[in-house]
């Protein structure tokens, strides 16, 4: 998506050989080869990134955050290699419980634990709530559930408006997207 809306260059790095495989394939049937051209996926640590400091527009990640156990040493890296005007977005599930709930996950954040933790390295911090949690249970359940979501997409798709995310979902989002910026050392 990056690529197609122009950006230079994309380099994207997964520790897992099978996220690779999967991106090439998605990119070649569904990228257009000019932009395909501008992206590489490479197999790597995120903690040794082969790019020079302050030299990203923006570091991305993804639904990463909640996999590591040294959340803070990721986004001082990701502080390192991003220019003084660059941006760290920063995608993760709202904590739900004490507990992950899913067990790949070390840690799950409520926004403010996720805007502390990035405080440390960024000057200016942003948050953003997204779906309320409700609603991705309800996509994620069986049987009864499958006429609601279809009512849900219906009204979406032919009033063009999702009046669920019009609500306010505070405390229960099912998604944090944090915005970070002014990276500092």
């Amino acid at each position: 998506m990056l690529a197609e809306q122009g950006a230079g260059l994309v380099i994207g790095i997964d520790n897992e050989r099978s996220g690779i495989d999967v991106g090439l394939n998605r990119m070649r049937d569904e990228l257009a080869v000019e932009p395909r051209r501008r992206v590489a996926l490479l197999h790597g640590d995120a903690f040794k990134l082969p790019i020079l400091q302050r030299s990203c527009d923006f570091v991305v990640m993804t639904d990463v955050i909640e996999h590591v156990e040294d959340a803070l040493g990721l986004t001082r890296h990701a502080a390192k290699v991003l220019r003084p005007d660059g941006k760290l977005i920063v995608t993760t599930p709202y904590r739900a419980t004490e507990r992950p709930l899913d067990e790949h996950h070390v840690r799950e954040y409520f926004p403010d634990e996720l805007r502390d933790l990035l405080e440390v390295h960024f000057d200016d911090v942003t948050i953003l709530l997204s779906d309320p949690l409700w609603l991705v249970e309800l996509y994620t359940m069986r049987g009864w559930a499958r006429p609601i979501r279809w009512m849900v997409n219906a009204l979406s798709a032919y009033a063009n408006v999702n009046l669920f995310l019009a609500l306010p979902v505070h405390r229960y989002a099912g998604q944090i997207t944090a915005v970070a910026g002014n990276p500092r050392d």
